[in-house]
């Protein structure tokens, strides 16, 4: 999700959900006043503690562990990872090649039941025998 959103997304300046995009958003209304504006780690990171901290008051300390542990490994893919556009001009192509990172990048997080904190709560694997429909 974080070579998506830094070497697909934020060159060719498309927005995701989430925070990832509104650091994308960031970055490029800053890209005048600061060089290369302000880095997608950085803001991810700033907009990430107030949550972080809220949901460990409301929901407590195991329910929110596992969230704040993928959110600083996302933050720290983002710094780690060099920003170097992968897809240059094709809008498509981009958006068809970030689509299939991310949808890769949240296929793991759901495999191991955690979340990135941006919206996307804990998967369980749905308690149906064979023969009931989810509404019963």
């Amino acid at each position: 999700m974080a070579f998506a959103a830094k070497s697909i997304f934020a060159p060719m300046n498309l927005v995701t959900g989430g925070f990832s995009g509104i650091c994308i958003m960031i970055q490029d209304i800053t890209r005048p006043y600061i060089t290369g504006g302000v880095p997608l780690w950085l803001s991810n990171l700033i907009l990430n503690i107030p949550l972080i901290l809220l949901a460990l008051r409301i929901r407590g300390k195991e329910f929110i562990l596992s969230t704040a542990i993928a959110t600083v490994i996302y933050t720290g893919w983002l710094f780690v990872f060099p920003e170097m556009n992968l897809v240059e001009g094709d809008y498509a192509l981009a958006a068809i090649f970030g689509g299939g990172l991310v949808g890769l990048g949240l296929g793991c997080i759901f495999l191991a039941q955690t979340s990135t904190g941006q919206g996307v709560r804990k998967w369980r694997k749905p308690k149906l025998r064979f023969g009931q429909s989810g509404n019963d």
